[in-house]
């Protein structure tokens, strides 16, 4: 999976789980959408901070979070 694909895939899991009520400027989607960013990118942050108890692990590539991230931002 590409980090863009694994970003939207982040991003979309969050979107059910994630409710708004008020009345900016914002439509709720558009603020469910950010929200659902938001909570990715900590999950990502998550991973990242991790990085030296994971670095032994053949599945780890701090990269491949790194570039999740910035699709994350870029959505």
């Amino acid at each position: 999976m590409t980090p863009k694909e694994k970003a939207i895939e982040l991003a979309a899991k969050f979107m059910d789980f994630v409710d708004y009520e008020g009345d900016d400027c914002l439509t709720e989607h558009e603020k469910m959408r950010k929200t659902s960013k938001i909570c990715a990118l900590i999950a990502v942050d998550e991973i990242i901070k991790d990085r030296e108890r994971l670095s032994d692990s053949l599945f780890y590539d701090l990269n491949y979070w790194i570039e999740v991230r910035t699709q994350i931002q870029d959505i």
